[in-house]
């Protein structure tokens, strides 16, 4: 699944901006994941950040322009949200994104790029 960005709003200051450290408007992002809370959706992207980790954003900045659904991603009912579609070897470990970003679990690391990987792959890019 691909999006591309129409617009950056900011969450904390509620206001629409021109730029942004994470996206670009016009660009095209590929989904890694997505979470359904009653009142909105969020999509889990790789953003223009320097490190390259992923990001959230609220689903109304963008459009979608591919539709299609990669094959490792599985449906979870959440604790919080009301449902959460993502890799598998994701959702196996309620600490996974801690684990994968600070540090202490090096193999938490190599599952993410590894599923980063696939889905990129059938989306037609690498």
């Amino acid at each position: 699944m691909k999006i591309q960005c129409i617009n950056i709003y900011n969450e904390s200051t509620r206001e629409f901006q021109q730029t942004s450290s994470t996206l670009t408007i016009g660009k095209e992002y590929v989904v890694l994941s997505l979470v359904v809370y009653q009142d909105h959706t969020l999509y889990r992207i790789v953003g223009d950040n320097e490190d390259l980790s992923p990001t959230l954003h609220n689903a109304e900045q963008f459009k979608i322009t591919s539709h299609k659904v990669p094959s490792s991603w599985r449906i979870y009912s959440g604790e919080y949200a009301i449902f959460s579609i993502e890799p598998e070897a994701w959702h196996m470990d309620d600490l996974f994104w801690d684990k994968c970003f600070d540090d202490s679990d090096p193999e938490a690391l190599e599952i993410y790029k590894r599923e980063v990987r696939k889905i990129y792959e059938e989306e037609g890019i690498y």
